[in-house]
């Protein structure tokens, strides 16, 4: 009874993937530093990897030539498919189809595609895109070192059995029989049952299935890792650029201010500048925005135009632009909570009244008898 349930697996295997047996040719020849012995033939219109991606359909037809490929170099390297030919009975030469052969490789054999270690056998296969009427004779090189007569591997390969929707009632008193003699691909088999080489073939082809599919999850995580960090560099770029907005902005604003306030040139006096400087700062309270005492700072969410080079504009009692300076780099005070940035205004005029806006905010006016006696320092405050 296991024995019948392993049949029955074998078969679906065949059926779901596409399994098929492969003929023992012995067919040998060597190439450079390599041993090539051919395994089997297979015909197909398409060659798809089982589990998904695009699927190769031949202009002709895939002639599949399976092979063990044996370095017999003392180091490790890539086996040359490139140099290898199919000839036809024809005497027509066909190279080597990549992008099928890969796939096939890869999607079905479990192969990762990198070097061959000396002294080892690996199981690969080669295919090549042929005109529907080609019938295989020759496996060789393109320097005709090689040579390999394919005529008593052609068409050895059998399709896979179709398993049927129901089991006959015979099934559970005299369940098929796995042979124990004769060669792999004997076709006198209980009607059913598949050869041992064969449910061999399936079992390896499924751990090289697994094995493929472990590598393609770890290279989808590796994937969405690099896209993680590269979405948070683009992120990091976003901000700043935001930040440079709002500071040209501001700037903008103010000179569209100024424009708009400038005194006509034949109405009002020229005022001569003293040199005088208006230093001061200004300290922002923010009790959420996790600052670390003496790191430099910046003001955030509802404060983010309170951050350096922004405006600190000085304004005369009726509106008009006195002089315009910036607001410096933040340092974190004593206790985390208060972002201090510091300021000079330069080549302020003298009047009567001053008037101060930091960030397009409004800060308090001065008079000029104030501003002198706290010695033409200010020192402003916002937040919580």
């Amino acid at each position: 009874m296991k024995r019948f349930a392993l049949v029955v697996l074998v078969l679906l295997g065949a059926q779901v993937f596409g399994f098929t047996s492969r003929a023992q040719s012995g067919t040998t020849g060597t190439y450079d530093s390599w041993r090539i012995t051919v395994t089997g033939i297979e015909q197909r219109a398409e060659i798809a990897s089982k589990f998904g991606g695009e699927t190769h359909r031949a202009r002709g037809m895939f002639q599949v030539i399976f092979f063990d490929a044996t370095n017999t170099a003392t180091a490790a390297s890539r086996f040359p498919f490139e140099d290898i030919t199919l000839t036809d009975t024809q005497n027509r030469a066909f190279t080597f189809f990549q992008d099928g052969t890969v796939k096939l490789r890869v999607g079905e054999l479990g192969e990762d595609g990198g070097d061959l270690q000396p002294d080892l056998t690996y199981r690969t296969a080669i295919v090549f895109d042929v005109p529907e009427d080609a019938i295989p004779a020759t496996l060789g090189s393109k320097d005709g070192s090689l040579a390999l007569d394919l005529a008593a591997t052609k068409n050895s390969t059998p399709t896979a059995t179709t398993v049927p929707t129901t089991v006959p009632a015979t099934a559970t008193s005299t369940p098929a029989r796995l042979p124990t003699t004769g060669p792999a691909n004997d076709q006198t088999a209980t009607p059913g049952a598949v050869p041992i080489a064969d449910a061999a073939s399936a079992s390896d082809d499924s751990a090289a299935l697994k094995v493929t599919v472990s590598a393609l999850l770890t290279r989808v995580a590796g994937l969405e890792a690099d896209a993680t960090a590269q979405a948070a560099a683009v992120s990091t770029v976003i901000a700043n650029q935001a930040q440079a907005l709002v500071i040209l902005q501001d700037r903008i604003v103010v000179l569209e201010r100024t424009l708009n306030t400038a005194p006509s040139v034949a109405s009002t006096p020229v005022v001569t500048s003293t040199g005088r400087s208006i230093r001061g700062a200004i300290q922002l309270t923010d009790r959420d925005a996790n600052y670390v005492t003496g790191r430099a700072c910046l003001g955030k969410r509802g404060y983010g135009d309170i951050r350096p080079g922004a405006d600190v504009v000085v304004m005369d009692g009726a509106g008009a632009i006195l002089a315009i300076g910036r607001l410096e780099p933040g340092v974190v005070m004593s206790g985390g909570v208060t972002c201090r940035l510091e300021f000079v205004v330069e080549n302020v005029p003298d009047v009567d009244f001053y008037t101060l806006e930091v960030a397009n905010r409004q800060a308090p006016s001065y008079s000029r008898a104030e501003m002198e006696a706290q010695d033409w320092t200010v020192e402003l405050s916002i937040g919580d």
